[in-house]
């Protein structure tokens, strides 16, 4: 049972860090809910997609800047990889 609940050590944020997530946190909220309100225009999504990109490109930067594990870092550059991959091919769909 202890596997599942390892207690996690991880670093608090630095605030310039954390005040860019929260702001990119909003901008998508705000998109998703013009992307509904505009009868589910694909614009706002892949804001929402790019912006999901920039947020996971942020943190595998901070990760990489705090000397964490190697997989958490690729990990988040890979996610990003996948996330302006995907919002790209979303923009050619028009």
């Amino acid at each position: 049972m202890g596997i599942f609940f390892e207690k996690v050590e991880r670093k608090k944020s630095t605030k310039p860090i954390f005040t860019i997530r929260i702001l990119l946190n909003i901008v998508m909220v705000i998109c998703l809910i013009l992307a509904f309100a505009n009868e589910l225009d694909i614009f706002y999504f892949r804001i929402v997609i790019l912006l999901a990109g920039v947020r996971s490109l942020i943190e595998g930067i901070e990760s990489y800047l705090r000397k964490e594990d190697r997989k958490v870092y690729l990990g988040e550059f890979s996610f990003t990889s996948i996330m302006f991959l995907f919002a790209f091919t979303l923009w050619d769909m028009e």
